[in-house]
């Protein structure tokens, strides 16, 4: 099965939303047989280390290296543009 990574500022929603919104997205892919790979399904542990921002680029990057596809949500976040960590 094709897996194509999900990018965007999702991951900054709350939490129920956040769920939601992944859920939606996954559901969608699973209907054309494409498998979801989402920054929101890497476990961290977060407090272990020294350098969160750098295991969290780490563990993203991955998923997108293990990805087939990407789809990106480029809806202007926290101002007039993409999400930074969206558009790398």
């Amino acid at each position: 099965m094709a897996s194509i990574y999900l990018a965007g500022p999702d991951v900054f929603f709350s939490e129920t939303i956040r769920n939601r919104i992944e859920a939606t997205k996954k559901a969608i892919l699973a209907e054309h047989g494409l498998e979801a790979l989402s920054p929101c399904d890497n476990d961290l542990d977060l407090e272990s280390t020294n350098n969160p921002a750098q295991l969290i680029y780490d563990a993203n990057r991955a998923l997108m290296d293990q990805a087939d596809g990407l789809i990106a949500n480029l809806t202007p976040f926290r101002g007039p543009s993409a999400d930074a960590g969206t558009i790398f």
